[in-house]
């Protein structure tokens, strides 16, 4: 990564992870799609879980944010005992903040419910889905702190096949769990029929065989070493960025939380639809995803590596890309959207919230692309806690408030609104943020070659 044409480097490694990430949310659209069988009901329970499922996730994002980066500086560096060591050590140190926070998340479940304005009948569906995702989210918490180390080592092509083979695994799985029989080849097949628990089963098991699969793949890459042995040194390079990357993370689902509480006021059609559009969102930002997962560990190994210069040429490129491509999605998606919608339901409600939806927030994509980059980019350098004050503004300062102040004057639009102005505003901070950083890294390798 520290060698050669920033752009070329940058799509060798952002392709392979476009697939990945694809196959994920393919998983997702997928999931929806038979969940939608079981009704509107099942709908909405899973959309009352992403905040909570979304919490989770992103604390495994944010430590593994902690071990890339850490990581890549060394390869940078060319400091092969950190790199083992950083590498064993972040997982022991994974496995447990993710045991006591998922056993936190699992006693509080009924207020967490609360807050997020679940009506009691639907309680046991939620509770049915949600409690197998937490179990799988343990493994895959520890998946993404390796797979988080592996992109540090450039390895993209890996990460994008343990996703590909656990989405596929889930997509194969679910059908069989959730329905109680089907048609094939003009056979009547009789099933589990387990329902909405089916379809959490599925993406539980998938996700325990990813675990395995990665771990196999990074004991070919570092030698793990299991003890304590200057584990003070790997909290103190890992922790300053990781908190900070978790609490960047963690805020999203947070502010998804209110943002669901606002969505609810609406009705069952707007959360079913709200739920559907979270997750097709996922698919539309996989290139701005994707980005945000590599563009940390180039931004890590250049520093690493003393090469302020081409984490300039990257910035420069990923703001016009993110931009382009926005303006694109927004159109296309105002075009047709309708059609969209008719692939998860048929409620003349729901289908209108989509469209709503999709009328509106894409026209925040755009910026939303530039804050997952230049945050990762943050993050990449060291800076976490600037990207953290990114996000804090974004979303506590920004999207919540405006999203609410609008929601009285236009309603569910006016949620939708308040989402695309917070990250336009957000995008414009990001990029001022990451620009002041980047050239002030510059001078100060100039001024200690002059020194030199």
């Amino acid at each position: 990564m520290i060698e050669g044409d920033v752009r070329k480097i940058l799509w060798q490694l952002t392709l392979p992870m476009m697939v990945g990430i694809l196959s994920v949310t393919i998983m997702s659209l997928v999931d929806s799609f038979y969940l939608g069988y079981l009704g509107e009901s099942a709908l909405a329970a899973v959309a009352f879980t992403l905040p909570i499922t979304s919490f989770l996730f992103n604390v495994a994002i944010g430590l593994s944010i902690g071990c890339s980066t850490c990581v890549a500086r060394a390869i940078g560096a060319r400091e092969e005992e950190r790199i083992n060591r950083i590498s064993s050590q972040s997982l022991l140190l994974g496995a447990s903040i993710f045991f006591v926070i998922i056993t936190l998340v699992c006693s509080n479940l009924s207020l967490l419910l609360d807050f997020l304005g679940a009506e009691q009948a639907n309680r046991q569906m939620i509770l049915e889905y949600l409690l197998p995702q937490v179990i799988g989210l343990f493994f895959h918490s520890l998946t993404i702190s390796i797979t988080g180390i592996l992109r540090g080592f450039g390895d993209t092509k890996s990460v994008a096949r343990l996703m590909v083979l656990s989405s596929a695994c889930s997509i194969i799985i679910s059908p069989l769990l959730i329905f109680t029989s089907l048609d094939i080849f003009g056979f009547k097949v009789y099933l589990m029929g387990l329902g909405i628990l089916g379809s959490s089963v599925a993406t539980c098991v998938a996700r325990f065989l990813a675990f395995l699969l990665a771990i196999s793949k990074l004991r070919t890459r570092v030698d793990f070493s299991f003890n304590t042995h200057h584990f003070t040194d790997t909290l103190k390079s890992v922790l300053p960025i990781a908190f900070p990357a978790m609490l960047t993370n963690t805020i999203v689902p947070i502010s998804a939380g209110v943002i669901t509480r606002f969505v609810a006021d609406f009705g069952e059609d707007a959360i079913a639809a709200y739920g559907v559009c979270s997750r097709l969102e996922n698919t539309f930002l996989i290139l701005y995803l994707a980005f945000s997962s590599v563009v940390g560990g180039f931004m890590a190994q250049n520093l690493g590596a003393n090469r302020v210069v081409r984490c300039l040429e990257i910035k420069a490129y990923l703001s016009k890309v993110c931009y382009a491509s926005g303006l694109i999605l927004a159109i296309l998606l105002l075009l047709f959207n309708s059609y969209l919608g008719k692939l998860f339901s048929e409620d003349t409600g729901v289908l209108l919230a989509i469209a709503t939806y999709m009328s509106i927030v894409p026209w925040g994509y755009g910026s939303h692309g530039i804050i997952l980059a230049f945050n990762a980019s943050l993050n990449g350098l060291s800076l976490a806690k600037r990207a953290t004050f990114v996000s804090l503004t974004r979303l506590l300062l920004l999207g919540i408030p405006l999203a609410y102040l609008f929601k009285q004057v236009y309603g569910l639009p006016g949620v939708f609104y308040g989402i695309v102005l917070g990250n336009v505003l957000a995008g414009i901070l990001s990029h001022v943020v990451l620009k002041r950083s980047l050239e002030n890294g510059q001078n100060l390798l100039l001024s200690k070659r002059k020194t030199a």
